[in-house]
């Protein structure tokens, strides 16, 4: 069954409390991604909500499946501040369009310490940031 499809307008993001559900065809600002699959606790269709932007991709019942489903009225009432949901939904949808994070079994706790240490940085043309031994590295 699909739950949203790909052009919809988001008034709500949702919360798989059982089953799995796949979000295809994702497309957001001129960049394709990976098939996402989410299982028991994901969350998705954040984006749409944080963004006031239409679906960047369909969301699809893989199995038979519950979600819990939150408003973006709730959702930004009660969760956080927009810049730090807006942050961490970046991050997240980069890390997952990565093949190594893609293509992996990290689940979205992990994910979660992932995103709490990343560090941004600007550098100007021509700086190198990484070099042999170096023990930071910066994506």
């Amino acid at each position: 069954a699909v739950i949203f499809k790909k052009g919809d307008v988001g008034r709500e993001m949702f919360v798989l409390k059982n089953g799995s559900v796949i979000i295809e065809d994702i497309r957001a600002h001129g960049q394709k991604f990976v098939n996402v699959t989410y299982g028991v606790g994901g969350s998705f269709g954040e984006r749409a909500i944080l963004e006031d932007e239409p679906r960047a991709g369909s969301a699809v019942a893989d199995t038979d499946c519950t979600v819990l489903c939150i408003s973006q009225e709730t959702f930004i009432k009660h969760f956080s501040s927009v810049h730090d949901i807006r942050r961490k939904s970046k991050f997240l949808t980069l890390l997952k369009s990565i093949p190594c994070f893609a293509n992996s079994d990290i689940s979205d706790s992990e994910y979660e310490k992932l995103i709490s240490r990343i560090k941004v940085i600007t550098v100007k043309s021509d700086t190198i940031i990484y070099r042999g031994n170096n023990k930071n590295i910066y994506l």
